[in-house]
């Protein structure tokens, strides 16, 4: 896209690239050992046999990378307490449209007691908490870097994550990063930072720091140098990978592996069979190695649905362009966030509109039919006029547009009642709607609608009282004098 840069810059207010790398972060304090903040450990804290909820506590996820344009973030944010951040350690808190923050990552961030998960009856006492913004600022954590985990022992690479002693040594050692501020989404604008129950960003720099921390690290810089040799395994990368066997070992290895306690020859095994079917990229991904050049996701924020549709046929345009040089590899695959959620308010609107035709056709129908059957009792009850009408000279015909004329003249009445009511329910219905919603004039009739609806109720009154109007006219009028 570097080639684009000035079409892409024109058509957007910020790009963001996304790799997969996400740091460790722990929290400060390792008196009580390492705890891990991100990845989040609640699914392992909280004593649960609800699958579902195990799941969802493994899965969660509320830390995301903000924008590196500060003007972005000032147009997309309020700062509710300190300040934006800045620095590769400064972190910010994000509340949700009402100054809220999810339990869970109070919870997830070591500011609750996630024991306190365990305890209902503790739960319900505690009820919700308030806090103050000021509460927040300068809460302190721990960014460890992903190959720090590791320690070459015996020809291998191990990942001591599990060693408590070695981790906490590497946490107290980490990048310090600290709350500065709390923010809360401007009204009508959209990231992709935040959950609606709230969230922690931190900054580019962050992911910056990070990457080049674990570029500079020997285990990195090993696997790079030996691109055929597993560093995890200590030997090359199988085509065909078995399992362990103490017989294909060379007789140094096997000798090492004497040497080794119990507990690390089980390590030894376990890693081994572990990474055997690993490839070269997969270690490197593991590692968290990324290269700046091949993102793994690039958003695109514009300033209005014009812009949008520009860069999405900037975008087709490029992808044609790249097929046809047969470039295959560079054709970007995108998705339209406000598309597909406008694509499903519209299917779902379109779903309601046919269901309510549905019931607005029937409720049509049996309306003509009982405009039919009152025009009907009409005639009947007005027989005698009908003959003194065609005694004084009346032919069938003034019979039929009388009948026909009145019910015109119904269907003019209901149709204007019908509208004088729709009118009068909008004035309600916009006040809930915009103290709820805060969306107003949701409710409206347009005035040439409302004039097709008028003309739509006389047309149906008058189709349905066709046939009495003719039974009227078709009437002799010596029998008609007749009735009584």
């Amino acid at each position: 896209m570097e080639e684009n840069a000035s079409q892409v810059e024109a058509l957007t207010k910020d790009v963001r690239y996304q790799y997969n790398l996400q740091p460790y972060i722990y929290e400060s304090d390792t008196s009580n050992g390492p705890k891990s903040i991100l990845p989040s450990t609640l699914a392992d804290e909280v004593e649960t046999s609800n699958q579902t909820m195990k799941g969802y506590l493994h899965n969660i996820d509320y830390w995301s990378e903000l924008s590196s344009d500060t003007n972005m973030l000032e147009s997309q944010y309020d700062v509710l307490e300190g300040r934006l951040p800045t620095d590769k350690s400064e972190i910010v808190l994000i509340a949700d449209e009402n100054n809220e923050i999810s339990d869970l990552l109070l919870y997830s961030l070591r500011f609750k007691d996630p024991s306190e998960l365990n305890d209902v009856k503790k739960l319900d006492e505690l009820g919700s908490q308030t806090y103050q913004y000021s509460d927040f600022i300068g809460k302190t954590f721990k960014a460890v870097a992903n190959t720090n985990r590791f320690v070459k022992e015996n020809n291998q690479w191990i990942n001591k994550i599990d060693d408590k002693s070695y981790m906490k040594t590497q946490i107290e050692n980490g990048l310090e990063l600290k709350i500065v501020g709390v923010l809360r989404q401007k009204e009508g604008t959209r990231s992709s930072v935040n959950s609606p129950s709230g969230g922690v960003a931190y900054t580019s720099a962050l992911i910056d720091y990070t990457s080049e921390q674990i570029q500079n690290s020997d285990i990195v810089k090993e696997q790079e140098a030996n691109p055929n040799i597993n560093v995890f395994t200590g030997k090359e990368f199988a085509k065909d990978p078995k399992p362990f066997n103490s017989a294909d070992l060379t007789e140094e290895e096997k000798i090492q592996l004497a040497k080794m306690t119990p507990e690390q020859q089980a390590q030894y095994v376990q890693q081994y069979n572990d990474n055997l079917a690993a490839t070269y990229e997969e270690n490197l991904a593991k590692l968290g190695v990324i290269d700046k050049s091949k993102p793994a996701a690039i958003e695109f924020y514009t300033s209005s649905f014009q812009q949008k549709q520009e860069l999405k046929d900037f975008i087709n345009a490029y992808n044609t362009a790249k097929k046809d040089a047969g470039e295959e590899d560079k054709v970007l695959a995108y998705s339209d966030d406000i598309q597909t959620i406008m694509s499903s308010i519209t299917t779902m609107v379109g779903v309601i509109t046919t269901v309510l035709v549905g019931f607005v056709a029937i409720s049509l129908i049996v309306s003509s039919i009982m405009i039919a059957i009152i025009t009907y009792i009409s005639v009947l009850e007005r027989t005698k006029e009908i003959g003194i009408l065609r005694a004084m000279g009346a032919s069938k015909k003034d019979i039929r547009r009388i009948f026909t004329a009145e019910t015109a003249i119904e269907g003019f009445i209901s149709g204007v009642l019908g509208i004088a009511i729709t009118l009068l329910a909008t004035f309600p219905i916009n006040a809930i709607v915009a103290q709820t919603t805060k969306v107003d004039g949701v409710a409206q009739l347009p005035w040439d609608a409302a004039l097709i609806l008028i003309l739509i109720s006389i047309v149906l009154t008058v189709l349905a009282g066709l046939i009495p109007s003719r039974i009227a006219a078709k009437k002799d009028p010596v029998e008609s004098l007749r009735s009584e």
